[in-house]
């Protein structure tokens, strides 16, 4: 569980290197520039954290996949983010002083406050079980208007990627369905909705305010 957290830390700043990174590159802000190599170092230093806590308990070479980046030790990873942070660092002088108060200094803002919680208005009941190689009919009841909404659904099986579908309207319902061709199956069937305004998307059901509900419906086989 504290690997996961860490991860969760390591993407975050990581991610927030990038976006600043950009934002340097688009207005070479001098400001945007320092925050993303903090962000980034910031993120190595939550990757060590993850190598000390895994010596000596994973294997040198745990073996996931073919390519080199799906094998290996979390410690080998090291390398590479200080290459990258090198090459990052390499571009400071083209790096100009930053504007106060102007977009830079906005989107640099943006980038680095906490994300307010994104809430779905709307209500979804899921369906008691589903027949083999019939659809799946479903229903999610909008409380407010929405740009579109797009089904995700997949077989609890980790081996196979998500399927998607655009939901079709009426009014403030909109209505998607499992494919019977792909109910053929002894599986479970998990699934939530992308629900998208003009201003935003945000999923459904989601993690709620507390970021500990179960994120997907699940349907079983009757």
């Amino acid at each position: 569980m504290a690997i996961a957290a860490d991860l969760g830390r390591f993407f975050g700043a990581k991610f927030r290197a990038g976006v600043l990174y950009r934002v340097f590159e688009q207005t070479g802000d001098r400001a945007a520039f320092d925050a993303s190599l903090k962000q980034y170092r910031a993120a190595r230093e939550v990757w060590a954290g993850i190598v000390a806590r895994t010596k000596g308990v994973y294997r040198d070479d745990v073996t996931v996949g073919e390519q080199r980046y799906l094998r290996g030790h979390w410690a080998d990873r090291l390398a590479d983010i200080d290459a990258d942070i090198a090459a990052v660092a390499a571009t400071v002088n083209s790096a100009k002083s930053p504007e106060q108060g102007g977009p830079a200094a906005r989107a640099i803002a943006e980038a680095l406050a906490q994300p307010l919680p994104r809430v779905v208005s709307g209500r979804h009941t899921p369906p008691a079980s589903y027949l083999s190689e019939r659809a799946v009919p479903l229903e999610f009841a909008a409380e407010r208007e929405y740009m579109s909404v797009t089904l995700y659904y997949r077989h609890v099986n980790h081996a196979e990627r998500w399927q998607r579908m655009r939901a079709q309207s009426s009014g403030r319902v909109w209505r998607a369905a499992i494919p019977s061709e792909y109910t053929g199956t002894p599986y479970p069937l998990q699934y939530y909705f992308e629900v998208a305004s003009a201003a935003e998307a945000a999923l459904y059901p989601g993690l709620g305010p507390g970021r500990t509900n179960q994120p997907y419906f699940v349907v079983r086989r009757g």
